[in-house]
């Protein structure tokens, strides 16, 4: 079982428990070994069901406490105060809670993961930020949700990215680029080798997203795997023409001991 941890977020450990999994410590084969957490590529069911039992108890809870949601490269962001996960998946992109023992989850296989978390008021947020999130400014629109809904301070709000595509990786057309016309992130586009593409670094746009909703350049972690240079340690999209799995990314409250 192998997985990353935030320094951010592991300094808080007595709150919350949180991962990047990697590809590593699952049953699912060929293409999707070996963690896989999506059957929407061509995996089976029972392969995915086993890996979030897998992982779950890897870190001492049950496979039920994930809530997962069905990622459409929108914006939206789910509020979820519920005991339980949702019985079937709903369709966002963002997830905010203040309830414990529930795990906010999203999968990616280049996209970027942000976890979020306000240790002084307890709540927690996952965000799926790919190009089209991104652009939607996806983060700066979960940081506002647990303002409003929970009174959250910017400055008191932790972000951590996981793996993703680098900037050494992500070649993107033309369209992309247009979607991406924020004066503010020409530091994170770079002419490509090829005429018409460029080089995009999502994962430095919303860490810029992130400083301009208000969080101090400290509270701010971007991972330093690219996925598609990794793909014997993680799953990418790019890298691996379609043909992948899936990796999950979660973070948790913890249940306050009695």
């Amino acid at each position: 079982m192998g997985y990353f941890e935030s320094p951010l977020l592991a300094a808080y450990g007595r709150l919350l428990t949180h991962a990047f999994f990697t590809r590593h410590g699952g049953v699912s084969s060929g293409q999707y070994s070996s963690l896989n957490f999506s059957s929407k590529e061509g995996d089976t069911a029972e392969n995915v069901s086993r890996n979030l039992e897998i992982a779950a108890s890897s870190l001492g809870f049950s496979a039920a406490d994930f809530l997962l949601v069905r990622q459409v490269h929108g914006d939206g962001i789910l509020t979820w105060n519920g005991n339980r996960p949702p019985v079937e998946p709903l369709m966002y992109d963002g997830i905010v809670t203040s309830s414990t023992g529930i795990a906010l989850c999203i999968k990616t296989a280049d996209c970027v993961p942000v976890l979020l978390a306000d240790p002084v008021k307890k709540i927690i947020g996952a965000v799926h930020a790919g190009w089209r999130g991104t652009a939607a400014r996806i983060v700066q629109k979960a940081v506002l949700v647990m303002q409003r809904e929970y009174s959250c301070r910017p400055e008191n709000i932790l972000a951590s990215e996981g793996p993703a595509i680098g900037p050494c990786c992500y070649e993107v057309d033309e369209s992309v680029i247009r979607a991406m016309c924020d004066r503010s992130w020409a530091g994170f586009v770079h002419k490509g080798k090829m005429p018409d593409r460029w080089m995009l670094d999502l994962a430095g746009i919303n860490g810029v997203q992130l400083r301009e909703a208000g969080l101090p350049p400290g509270n701010i972690s971007i991972g330093p795997v690219c996925t598609s240079c990794r793909t014997d340690l993680l799953y990418s999209h790019r890298a691996e023409s379609g043909r992948t799995g899936r990796s999950l990314n979660f973070i948790m409250l913890k249940v306050p001991a009695p």
